[in-house]
């Protein structure tokens, strides 16, 4: 059927409660007089005679209409109803069978449907415009929340950027420290290691070529071993000069002064081997220390780059979030703008809506008055409806009725 908007836009209002259910108008349905011009003459000379609806039939398609757009009910219990509708309803009250009788009443149902939920959408819209004012307040109200959200987000953001970037600062810090602490024990281990070799050096040469000349060898590649040692250790240097004469003589051949020289030379070498024994013994001392150190070291920076991921994560994630309430704000701020359109559109459908509802109601009594006729001539003098015709032959009036009857009894069980 057409659609009742395009029909309402073209039919007088009153004829409105006809088309506002998708029926077919025509001229007369339309309640426009008949022309009084003398009726056109055929080929033969006869006058030719015009089709006049019934009043009735007319009804009876109305009625047809609203059954048709029932969605509740299958297309084919509708259309089963509305072919049995003309064998039922346009029978008078106190001439029907049983069952064309129960057909009425399930039309009765099917239109009552139809009225039903052209009332709730009328009701339903004018619930919506009667709650406008609360519906603003509340979307004003959801604006508001939505950029105190917004600006809390970014305030979030700022002390996890704030937080990042010190967690950073202390991973950079804690780095630095385990290589200090790294260069620190190294250099150590370096230390004593180069006072072992030299106290190795200096104990090699004391006991060994020192002694050796001490005893009167006089062997000239000892002397040179001593020598180089000295020079090596930095012995004092008059005294290296000295003894490279005293190195060379035998006890028998010493005087008083080569003796001197070779006291002081032991001293020198006694001297260096007990300042790098301590040496070593502070660095294998502090060497614990050193170790603990870099252990230590470590370990912060484990929790230093923990505490950054963490901060990382927080950060992201708080990026995220205030993206979010900028999204849901720009939402709420959206359909805050949009209320007032929404609003005027709802007025619109429901004045929409009111006009199907006052067109159905008209139908529903249109249906209601069919329903209950027991006149067979109606009051305003219109032709009544043979109802022998109407039911001609007598096998299909009561076959299209019951085969009504049982298909919408099988779809309302």
């Amino acid at each position: 059927g057409t659609s009742h908007r395009s029909i309402r836009s073209s039919v007088p209002r009153t004829t409105f409660r006809r088309s506002c259910l998708g029926l077919q108008i025509t001229d007369s349905a339309a309640g426009k007089m008949p022309s009084m011009k003398r009726p056109a003459a055929s080929a033969t000379g006869a006058p030719i005679k015009r089709q006049v609806l019934d009043p009735l039939m007319m009804k009876c398609e109305e009625i047809a209409a609203m059954v048709n757009v029932a969605e509740a009910y299958p297309e084919n219990v509708r259309s089963m109803l509305n072919e049995a509708l003309q064998h039922s309803l346009l029978v008078t009250k106190d001439q029907r069978q049983p069952m064309q009788e129960e057909c009425v009443g399930m039309v009765g149902e099917v239109l009552a449907s139809v009225q039903a939920s052209l009332q709730a959408k009328v009701e339903a819209l004018q619930g919506k415009l009667a709650d406008s004012d609360a519906a603003r307040a509340a979307r004003e109200n959801a604006a508001g929340a939505a950029a105190e959200v917004v600006k809390q987000k970014i305030e979030a953001t700022e002390v996890a950027r704030a937080a990042l970037g010190e967690a950073t600062a202390c991973l950079r810090n804690a780095r630095a420290a385990h290589k200090a602490a790294l260069s620190e024990q190294k250099s150590g281990e370096e230390e004593y290691s180069n006072a072992e070799q030299k106290k190795a050096t200096l104990e090699a040469v004391s006991t060994g070529d020192f002694v050796s000349l001490q005893q009167g060898s006089g062997n000239a590649k000892a002397v040179q071993a001593v020598l180089q040692v000295a020079k090596d250790f930095n012995f004092d240097q008059q005294l290296i000069v000295a003894a490279e004469s005293a190195l060379l003589k035998l006890p028998a051949d010493r005087g008083t002064f080569d003796n001197i020289v070779f006291e002081q030379c032991e001293e020198q070498f006694n001297n260096h081997i007990s300042a790098l024994s301590t040496t070593m013994t502070n660095c294998e001392a502090v060497k614990g220390d050193r170790a603990a150190k870099v252990e230590s070291a470590v370990a912060e920076i484990a929790a230093a780059e923990e505490k950054e991921h963490t901060c990382r994560e927080e950060f992201s994630a708080a990026q995220v979030a205030s993206a979010e309430a900028e999204v849901a704000c720009s939402a709420a701020g959206q359909a805050l703008k949009d209320f007032a359109p929404e609003m005027m559109r709802a007025a619109a459908a429901l004045q929409d809506a009111q006009s199907e509802l006052r067109g159905g109601e008209a139908v529903v009594a249109t249906f209601q008055g069919l329903a209950d006729r027991t006149e067979t001539t109606p009051a305003d003098g219109t032709q009544a409806v043979d109802v022998a015709k109407v039911a001609e032959p007598e096998v299909a009036m009561e076959k299209a009725p019951g085969e009504c009857v049982d298909v919408a009894e099988k779809t309302l069980a």
